[in-house]
């Protein structure tokens, strides 16, 4: 089952922006998303997927990116604290780092550019940079900015 990701619209094309598209693949059967409750499973798509969207804004107007969510792997693990108690995320910074496979196709110019790839952050607890307590996945977040910010570089620069 393939779900395309739906805030306002699945692609955000404004006239002097690129257009981006989301679309989740299987979630149901993604490594750690598919475990969780079908509501808490659509937030954190919903959220990543938003923030996917804001990354988007600055696409230049040539440039159309089409993003497909393989897996996702959240950072820390899922741990039921007693009978009757919710499920808690525990992060203790080793073999339970964030990751997310994805395919993406980058349409500029009159070309595409087509590659899968898998984002993981081993050292998700050691990174500076300071991370808000409101903030829903501050991890995965961080980790598909850097990437996004990677592959505008990339572009870039050719």
């Amino acid at each position: 089952m393939r779900i395309p990701f739906l805030l306002a619209a699945s692609t955000l094309a404004l006239a002097t922006h690129g257009a981006i598209t989301v679309e989740f693949v299987e979630p149901e059967k993604y490594t750690d998303v598919a475990r969780v409750r079908v509501a808490d499973r659509e937030a954190t798509l919903l959220d990543l997927g938003a923030h996917l969207l804001k990354l988007g804004k600055v696409l230049p107007a040539n440039q159309n990116l089409t993003i497909e969510i393989l897996d996702i792997d959240l950072a820390g693990e899922e741990r039921l604290l007693g009978s009757g108690a919710q499920d808690v995320r525990l992060q203790r910074g080793g073999a339970d780092f964030p990751s997310i496979r994805l395919r993406y196709t980058l349409e500029r110019e009159g070309r595409k550019e087509s590659r899968e790839v898998r984002l993981a952050d081993m050292n998700y607890q050691r990174r500076v940079q300071p991370i808000s307590p409101l903030e829903t996945l501050p991890h995965e977040k961080r980790m598909l900015t850097d990437w996004f910010n990677s592959l505008r570089l990339s572009v870039e620069a050719k």
